[in-house]
């Protein structure tokens, strides 16, 4: 929901700027299991990328830059999580 979000602005190195959006158009693409977010369905990468018309040279930087993205959103999810219980 937007008031989820700060109307912080944040900027993104020019070499992010592709798994940024990757990561964004990943957003509905979340596994949740009983205790809530697992991580992304890594599954549908592919098709999110070629629907978006994403292209990077290295997938396998890309995907690791994913991962990372992952972690951090799973880190903050569960930390915000903790906060309120």
């Amino acid at each position: 929901m937007a008031e989820d979000f700060e109307d912080e602005e944040v900027e993104v190195w020019p070499c992010c700027v592709q798994v940024v959006r990757l990561f964004d158009a990943m957003s509905t693409q979340w596994r949740v299991g009983p205790g809530g977010v697992i991580g992304l369905d890594y599954n549908v990468i592919d098709m999110v990328m070629r629907r978006r018309g994403l292209h990077f040279d290295d997938e396998q930087q890309m995907f690791l830059d994913l991962q990372i993205m992952e972690a951090g959103a799973l880190r903050a999810l569960y930390e915000r999580k903790e906060a309120v219980h």
